[in-house]
């Protein structure tokens, strides 16, 4: 993400402003933006295309960014070309169909909550939507577009990087109604006592996230088993790793066993996006099937594992 949004900030400037010198900018942080995560590319280069169609629209603004594209190209070659080499196409023409692209993936827009991931009051996705209509209102549209472009070139991972035009009107809505608001209301000083507040609670929220997060690890006891399992089973051993979380991508058990034991688990859904195809989506669901059936019984596991090729659960 930060990658990304340093590319952004400069391919903004070459479209909006024709600034050539931000071109080696453009070039450096995309290229570091592809190597960072496969999947980012594809929202950069959505986002690079629409900046270009609402702020430049012109053959000069075309012509930088192709010598963009041209300078990324060479410098992630080496690394994408290594992996070509070693597994061709595969890989990448599978990833390209597991992008969640559906009428109830882009209806995921709707649900801001799931962008900020606040605990308690979802303050920035609030102050981000109160923007988005406030710019719509001064018919100011390249920031509300933006997030529907997002979540069109993606839906899966949308909701991440549907942050950026969100956070940035959040801070228009900020910057333009609340406080010239507050000025006229109370002045420069209660100005300054508003954000220590919003300061504050914002530093609260993100403390409570991230405490939350630090506690979702493997306990002792789990990763004993894992180490029996690696010591006492045959290397080419199938699992069916029954953990009950039926978040797929919140799953710590199913995403640390391959590591911890070096056995395959079926039931481990990061990593299958580059194997699966479009049968990702189908297999995620019928995981998430197979994990509801901890207190449900013999028969509900039965029906749920009959696609799998395991040896243990």
């Amino acid at each position: 993400m930060f990658f990304m949004l340093l590319a952004l900030a400069h391919i903004y400037r070459v479209f909006a402003s024709g600034n050539k010198q931000n071109i080696w900018g453009a070039i450096i942080f995309s290229a570091l933006t592809a190597l960072s995560h496969t999947e980012a590319p594809i929202y950069l280069a959505a986002v690079a295309i629409y900046i270009w169609l609402m702020k430049s629209r012109s053959w000069g603004g075309l012509r930088d960014g192709a010598l963009v594209a041209l300078g990324v190209l060479t410098l992630s070659a080496p690394w994408y070309g290594s992996v070509i080499f070693r597994h061709g196409m595969t890989p990448f023409l599978s990833i390209v169909q597991t992008g969640a692209h559906s009428f109830a993936g882009l209806l995921k827009i709707l649900n801001i909550a799931l962008l900020t991931e606040e605990p308690y009051l979802g303050l920035l996705g609030a102050l981000g939507i109160l923007g988005i209509a406030a710019l719509v209102a001064r018919r100011n549209y390249f920031l509300p577009l933006m997030l529907p472009v997002i979540f069109l070139a993606q839906p899966r991972s949308g909701h991440v990087m549907g942050n950026i035009p969100l956070a940035l009107a959040a801070g228009f809505f900020i910057a333009e109604i609340i406080l010239p608001g507050l000025e006229k209301v109370a002045g420069g000083k209660k100005s300054a006592a508003f954000f220590i507040v919003l300061g504050v609670y914002l530093l609260s929220n993100s403390m409570l996230y991230g405490l939350n997060l630090s506690t979702r690890h493997l306990a002792e006891s789990e990763r004993d088993a894992m180490q029996w399992v690696k010591e006492n089973t045959p290397k080419d051993s199938r699992f069916l790793v029954i953990s009950g979380e039926q978040t797929a991508f919140c799953d710590l058990t199913n995403e640390w066993f391959p590591t911890l034991t070096e056995r395959q688990s079926l039931t481990t859904v990061q990593g299958s996006e580059w194997l699966m195809g479009d049968g990702f989506a189908g297999n995620a669901a019928q995981i998430q099937a197979l994990q509801g059936c901890i207190d449900d019984g013999l028969d509900c596991f039965e029906k749920n594992s009959a696609q799998f090729v395991f040896d243990y659960v």
